[in-house]
């Protein structure tokens, strides 16, 4: 119609004169240009009618590397039901999984900032297609794998082969205490915690980079509160803290080379029974989930002591059996699994104050007795253990809303109460620790989908109630 209109406009009207001839010109003009412009949007609107429908998007290059600092074209192509394909570069929303690690412009132009992993995704309507971008990687991985083997008072250790991601196992190291219950590695792959569930104490053991042998760090095991379970380290390695589900309350501590010392204030009451926290990748806030009291507490973290305080408006209410909690890539959004309402919900995160709200549609349905949860390396999909139906959920998450979307053909079969979630850094694989059935369960993640496929099942020594996965580039 807007062909219609400007087409008239355009017309210099006029006659050859004022009386009944030229008036009678004038509308013979006037129905000629409607009949003409009128078959011109007839003929334009019935091609767009005849336009194939896109069957599917194919995203180029595929799984690729980069430098940081650098840029390189990505290409989108089109397949319609009809057999034709065009690049559609132009036409689709392009995105980047975590921004911090490299950004996609709107003509698919992706630009590298740090080193980590992302995902580069193409949509347009109901179809997208992602591909896995890793940055300032060379792919030759050392790297191992933790499990804490609760019932042997022992944590198991594997080397993993960075090709295939498969479990070689290396051994096992006694802990100086009673029930290993929740380990923890810091960001460089440098340490190693655990926390030991009967003896009220924390143990802290330093990793041989080339052999993943571990160290018992002097002056650890520490005192804790009662019962100690989850655990989390700053971004800056600085601080650790810690849920002690019996006394209700997070002990902190400051980390010299591997050494622990609680910050002044410590511990810090939280709701009842605390279970999963963890940081901001910003350092300023901790987030700690109340497992009975069905809620979430924040705190500002002291950047010079570690010391906590309760922000404006803590807790925040959450779903039934609050558990554990992951932020997404961005730090947009937090997500926490309600083990007794067999959901997830997620919350956006205002990045000034750290207080939490709801996203529209949150929770979203989980499994049976939903527990740990884990993002993959580029922060693209959400992977759930449920506890009681024995699998995972997993999820790609709207990295602009925060909604959740079940991958295909999810839940996946896990091993029995599968408790434990780590995803390596390559991005490429998921591992599952499973209490009952005393093995690791290995996961192939789907680059594009997020689907999972089971490669290995690995014994552990013990009851394997956690896990922790680290490495280093060679």
């Amino acid at each position: 119609m807007k062909q219609v209109i400007s087409t008239l406009h355009a017309v210099e009207w006029s006659s050859a004169g004022s009386g009944h001839q030229g008036g009678h010109a004038k509308y013979v003009s006037i129905l000629f240009l409607l009949v003409v412009a009128a078959i011109q949007f007839g003929c334009s609107s019935g091609n767009s009618k005849s336009d194939p429908a896109m069957q599917s998007i194919q995203v180029v290059p595929v799984g690729s590397a980069m430098s940081p600092g650098t840029s390189e074209q990505f290409i989108a192509t089109g397949t319609f039901v009809d057999g034709s394909s065009r690049n559609v570069t132009g036409s689709v929303t392009w995105r980047s999984s975590n921004t911090k690690v490299a950004q996609v412009d709107s003509s698919g132009m992706v630009t590298s900032l740090g080193k980590g992993v992302t995902t580069i995704s193409a949509t347009e309507g109901e179809h997208t297609r992602r591909t896995r971008l890793r940055t300032g990687h060379d792919g030759n991985r050392t790297a191992f794998a933790y499990a804490t083997d609760t019932d042997k008072d022992s944590i198991s250790i594997f080397k993993i082969d960075h090709k295939t991601g498969m479990l070689i196992a290396a051994g096992t190291v006694s802990t100086p205490g009673s029930t290993p219950i929740y380990l923890e590695l810091d960001d460089a792959g440098s340490f190693l915690y655990v926390t030991l569930l009967a003896s009220n104490t924390i143990a802290g053991y330093s990793i041989d980079a080339d052999t993943g042998e571990l160290a018992l760090i002097p002056g650890t095991p520490v005192m804790t509160g009662t019962s100690p379970r989850d655990i989390t380290i700053d971004p800056l390695g600085r601080f650790l803290y810690l849920a002690n589900v019996g006394s209700s309350d997070v002990s902190g501590y400051t980390i010299s080379n591997g050494a622990l010392v609680q910050v002044p204030g410590s511990p810090f009451p939280t709701g009842k029974t605390p279970y999963g926290l963890t940081v901001s990748d910003s350092g300023r806030f901790l987030y700690v989930t109340n497992r009975d009291s069905n809620n979430v507490s924040v705190f500002s973290i002291d950047p010079s002591s570690g010391s906590l305080s309760p922000i404006a408006g803590s807790p925040f209410d959450a779903g039934k059996g609050a558990l554990d909690i992951e932020l997404s890539a961005s730090g947009k959004f937090a997500f926490v699994t309600d083990r007794f309402a067999d959901d997830v919900t997620v919350y956006s995160i205002d990045a000034i104050t750290g207080a939490l709200t709801r996203i529209p549609g949150s929770p979203f349905p989980a499994g049976r007795d939903p527990r740990a949860l884990t993002l993959d390396a580029s922060g693209q999909f959400l992977y759930v253990g449920n506890t009681v139906s024995n699998d995972v959920s997993a999820y790609v998450i709207d990295t602009e809303t925060g909604t959740l979307t079940p991958v295909p053909g999810s839940p996946f079969a896990a091993g029995v109460v599968p408790l434990g979630l780590a995803a390596d850094p390559s991005g490429h694989f998921l591992y599952v620790s499973n209490v009952l059935s005393n093995d690791i369960v290995v996961y192939a993640i789907d680059d594009d989908t997020g689907e999972l496929t089971r490669i290995q099942i690995a014994q552990t020594a013990g009851n394997a109630a956690s896990i922790g996965v680290t490495g280093r580039e060679d």
